[in-house]
């Protein structure tokens, strides 16, 4: 009885190790797509402002998630992202 006991609370913790290692790296997987997809998205950004489609006609992008306020670079952007800070 002592030796079933031990057998299933080992095959358990092995399990536990397993389910463990998995959830690591569906964590390192899920955050290395994240930079990915924000990297490709600062590029599209850049490239956007820097060569703008002529067909999108006077369409003005929002912010990309994360920036509050508005455009960075402007001294507009910039009174804007001070008083975002100090509200």
């Amino acid at each position: 009885m002592q030796d079933d006991v031990e057998h299933l609370l080992k095959r358990h913790q092995d399990a536990m190790e397993r389910h463990e290692r998995t959830m690591r790296e569906a964590e390192r997987k899920r955050r290395s797509e994240e930079e990915r997809l924000e990297q490709a998205y600062a590029a599209l950004r850049q490239r956007l402002a820097v060569q703008p489609d002529p067909d999108a006609g006077d369409v003005v992008l929002p912010p990309p998630p994360g920036m509050a306020g508005p455009s960075q670079g402007t001294f507009g952007g910039l009174l804007g992202s001070l008083r975002a800070l100090l509200f």
